[in-house]
């Protein structure tokens, strides 16, 4: 085809200066020929005779038609990992968790947003983890000191909703003063301990910012030291359709 494709290019002027390569290329990348024949300055009509001569062949006998649809994914796949860096360069804490995790050997991915069809924009509460969709909460301040043993913890809240949706509870903590933590936690922890929970309230949760040992024996209804970075609790699995966030 290649050979072809000089012989042909000596012969016509307004073909000179096309390389076959650097077309073949955009082809291979999903791009579709009407965005091909605006970078090479070619009308769409023309570059569909040359794709039909000479690349036709090498994607499947497929029209530029039948190609769309590709194309259309590979924008919006493109779209959303830009806005996925963006976010991770914003959210200091959701970065926090995806370094975590993909050290951890997880494979982290991003929701898009079903409100923004297209536009690339991701959630920044929800993802999936190895398959599993998580839910997101961050802690910034304490915000509690017991009255007995003087230890403080941080509060978060879910709704309980939440507890039937999700595969896990991602606690990420960046209380000042204190080590940066996350806590993986499998949901079926919580759907145990809050299975009666009023369905309309939020649930709070009381997070310790400091590990230490249980005070005279008094521990938390969920020791949450267990689940520090506990990503292997999250083996890899098939994931289900991606929900709305």
């Amino acid at each position: 085809m290649k050979a072809r494709w000089r012989r042909a290019r000596a012969s016509r002027k307004r073909d000179r200066t096309l390389e076959f390569d650097e077309l073949f290329e955009r082809i291979r990348d999903n791009e579709t020929l009407g965005s091909i024949a605006d970078a090479v300055g070619l009308s769409k009509a023309r570059l569909g005779q040359l794709y039909n001569k000479y690349f036709k062949v090498f994607f499947g006998n497929r029209s530029g038609n039948d190609r769309i649809p590709d194309c259309i994914a590979k924008r919006r796949a493109l779209r959303r990992h830009s806005a996925e860096r963006d976010m991770l360069r914003r959210d200091r804490l959701m970065g926090l968790v995806f370094e975590r995790a993909r050290t951890a050997g997880c494979t982290v991915e991003t929701i898009p947003l079903q409100s923004a069809k297209g536009s690339g924009a991701v959630s920044s509460s929800m993802f999936y983890a190895n398959g599993h969709l998580c839910s997101l909460r961050r802690i910034t301040s304490q915000t509690r000191v017991h009255p007995r043993t003087r230890r403080g913890y941080a509060h978060t809240s879910v709704h309980p909703d939440i507890l039937t949706r999700v595969d896990a509870l991602i606690i990420a903590s960046a209380v000042p003063g204190c080590p940066r933590r996350v806590f993986v936690i499998p949901i079926a922890v919580y759907r145990e301990r809050y299975r009666a929970a009023h369905p309309e309230r939020p649930i709070s949760l009381y997070v310790p910012t400091k590990k230490l040992p249980a005070y005279h024996g008094i521990r938390q209804a969920v020791d949450y030291w267990q689940f520090e970075n506990a990503w292997h609790l999250l083996p890899p699995q098939e994931r289900a359709t991606s929900p709305a966030p």
